[in-house]
């Protein structure tokens, strides 16, 4: 993870590589920022305003992120939540506290498909860990039971970084690795408004945000690519001159073979498996990065046709939803009709009426 709450556990490649998939028209730059953090690579190019100050103060936000969520750490509020469980409350910083409300709100609307409490069945599988496995079917019945984000006792106290936390039975553990990273974007890009920097690239082990604009107002060019595939060519390609995020949940990132069979890392809280959705990536395009990561996570393991159907009519904010399924094709949302366009011309795009 960061062993990253597991931020493995929910690292989604938006699959835009910086120096080929934002097909460029790239601004003069005097050069990007990248270090190894949430157990990601981390790269910010605010191109030719990226003053060492800048960069130090937007790394210095992550690198607090970091030590607030990780799971590896013992002192950190995550791992002191979980090793609560079940005997006491834990007073936590506001921004945990901001990201575990926001989580079960996100729980909430997927009616517990995205589950914050995942954490016993992530460390089952420990995909990703080196240490993969298959369990019995008694042992992810035991997680399972252990899943469940309306066990979450949550407490605000209005003094700052008082607010308590507390999960209800003893064996169970949060895993933000779904939505933390994605607020971690956001917090980059607060910093980057309050510095009035016009325009940057944040990438955060694949959750991309076009911030603000080009210099020459020219659209951001965003490539997705196709999971049947191991080329870096983009099977897609979104444009926008207005600031995006664009967050992909897929089943070709982190995985085991296991006699022949290809177990992915998004498991599904219900079933204690892999997602068997049907689709091999849901890409999730939105104003906000850490709706962007929560949403990508529903939609991969709601599936195109539920998520279309209840996503549709929800209060939820954000741009529009590209499925890629086998066979070279894709189905998006209507509001990207305009913006998507497949840039490799085996590709097939069909556009919902939602």
């Amino acid at each position: 993870m960061f062993r990253a709450p597991n931020f493995c556990a929910g690292i989604k490649p938006a699959f835009v590589i910086l120096a080929v998939m934002l097909v460029c028209s790239c601004s003069k730059k005097t050069g990007a920022r990248t270090e190894q953090i949430l157990g990601t690579v981390c790269t910010v190019d605010a191109f030719e305003n990226g003053t060492k100050d800048l960069y130090g103060e937007l790394f210095s936000r992550l690198k607090e992120i970091d030590t607030r969520f990780s799971a590896n750490s013992a002192s950190s509020d995550i791992s002191r939540i979980n090793s609560a469980a079940g005997k006491k409350a834990v007073a936590v910083h506001d921004d945990v506290y901001f990201v575990i409300e926001s989580a079960v709100k996100y729980a909430s609307l997927s009616g517990g498909l995205f589950d914050p409490t995942i954490g016993p069945l992530v460390k089952l599988w420990g995909i990703g860990t080196g240490h993969e496995k298959v369990p019995s079917q008694n042992e992810i019945e035991t997680a399972v039971a252990k899943v469940d984000y309306k066990k979450i006792r949550l407490n605000k106290n209005e003094k700052k970084d008082s607010s308590t936390v507390m999960l209800a039975e003893e064996g169970m553990a949060l895993d933000l690795g779904g939505i933390a990273k994605g607020y971690a974007a956001d917090e980059l890009a607060r910093i980057l408004s309050e510095h009035n920097i016009p325009g940057a690239i944040i990438d955060l082990g694949g959750n991309i945000y076009a911030f603000g604009n080009k210099s020459d107002y020219s659209p951001w060019r965003i490539g997705i690519k196709n999971p049947d595939r191991t080329s870096d060519i983009p099977a897609l390609l979104y444009e926008t001159k207005t600031p995006a995020t664009v967050v992909t949940s897929g089943v070709y990132e982190r995985f085991f073979i296991k006699n022949d069979v290809r177990y992915h890392h998004i498991l599904n809280p219900r079933t204690g498996r892999p997602s068997q959705s049907g689709i091999l990536s849901s890409t999730i395009i939105a104003s906000s990065s850490m709706a962007a990561d929560a949403l990508s996570t529903i939609s991969f393991l709601m599936g195109q046709n539920e998520f279309f159907r209840r996503m549709g009519t929800s209060s939820v904010e954000f741009e529009g939803v590209i499925f890629i399924l086998p066979d070279n094709r894709a189905v998006a949302s209507r509001s990207l009709k305009k913006k998507l366009s497949a840039y490799d011309s085996e590709f097939r795009i069909s556009f919902a009426d939602k």
